[in-house]
């Protein structure tokens, strides 16, 4: 199973929690009193059932400053623990509402993170001005992170009265309309050659007579005849013997309809449409009703629409706030193309 993202961020990250994220847990041995409760603590049990207090975490064999610890005889058998509380404010860190398959993966690797970070200590690679250019980085890393999702937050918090103006500005994203459609074969069922004939010649003719029976089916709608009758004889004519399919279709919006068909969309109530002809035949539209949705119904949508929207302004701002120039002696452009007449030296890679 691949790594959660959250995973990743825990091993990338890893070398900045003690500066960039102070609320992570603080694991403690078994000697160590438990850390106070915090106000989320106080309210008592979560959904597992599980004190606050409670051991979730066991790292047998990991002490904290272990090169200290050395000379006491139970340093082999010192642990580490993790209680609910402090694994609760790390798992919701990363992704609130973890699963519990989530939340045991995590573990895992949160055991690993902690034993190797200790050997790390062990070998003072946490010393010296690589690791706090490290620390430094990753703090960048972990800031940029935190700062894209209040924004997202913040983009996300959409009051119905912006949902509404939203709606009102968009109507043609959410409108539903109301159509009867006449579909006319664009040939017939079966087309019989003539001794002789030239059989694309006679395909053709065949196509340019269905064409001919769309054109006049569609006067005749315009007219006022019922679109359930002219389908029946658009199929009579294609000799098509199956009854044909209904002419009404109900509460349709922007892009349920092929590209080729978004004309209709815009048609007043009560209009015939042009004859529209595709790869499958040829289709007359009547339009009968249009209407808004309620708010209630489409306001996920929106909320998602908007939201990213908002996000993209925000970023955009963020993006157009400052400007980079590099120099091109330090930084050069491998793929530029090589200036006309330049030698290129065929050993070089």
């Amino acid at each position: 199973m691949c790594k959660l993202r959250w995973l990743g961020l825990l091993v990338l990250g890893a070398v900045a929690w003690g500066q960039a994220a102070p609320s992570a847990p603080s694991p403690r041995t078994k000697n160590q009193p438990a850390q106070a409760a915090s106000d989320d603590d106080q309210q008592g049990k979560t959904e597992s059932g599980l004190p606050p207090d409670t051991p979730v975490l066991t790292i047998t064999g990991l002490c904290p400053q272990a090169s200290e610890a050395q000379s006491r005889p139970d340093a082999a058998a010192c642990k580490t623990i993790v209680t609910r509380a402090e694994f609760d404010r790390l798992s919701s860190t990363f992704k609130p509402g973890m699963s519990a398959e989530d939340r045991r993966e995590l573990a895992v690797e949160y055991a690993k993170a902690l034993v190797m970070s200790e050997r790390a200590h062990e070998r003072g690679l946490d010393k010296g001005p690589k690791f706090e250019e490290l620390v430094r980085f990753a703090t960048m890393q972990t800031l940029s992170r935190e700062l894209a999702k209040k924004l997202e937050e913040e983009s996300a918090n959409i009051t119905d009265q912006d949902a509404q103006q939203f709606l009102d500005s968009h109507a043609e994203m959410f409108e539903r309309v109301s159509v009867d459609r006449i579909f006319v074969p664009r040939t017939k069922r079966e087309v019989t050659p003539s001794p002789g004939g030239d059989a694309a010649a006679q395909q053709r003719l065949v196509e340019d007579e269905m064409t001919k029976t769309a054109e006049a089916l569609r006067s005749r709608a315009a007219a006022g005849e019922d679109f359930a009758s002219l389908q029946k004889e658009a199929f009579a004519a294609a000799g098509i013997q199956t009854d044909p399919p209904s002419v009404v279709m109900d509460k349709i919006r922007q892009g349920a309809l092929p590209s080729t068909h978004a004309s209709v969309m815009k048609l007043q109530l009560g209009e015939v449409s042009p004859v529209i002809s595709d790869s499958s035949g040829h289709y007359i539209y009547k339009l009968k009703t249009r209407e808004l949705p309620p708010l209630a119904e489409v306001r996920t949508q929106i909320v998602k629409t908007l939201g990213r929207q908002r996000m993209q302004v925000a970023m955009q701002e963020i993006e157009h706030s400052f400007s980079t120039q590099v120099n091109e002696d330090y930084f050069p452009d491998s793929s530029a193309p090589t200036p006309s007449g330049a030698l290129v030296n065929p050993h070089s890679k």
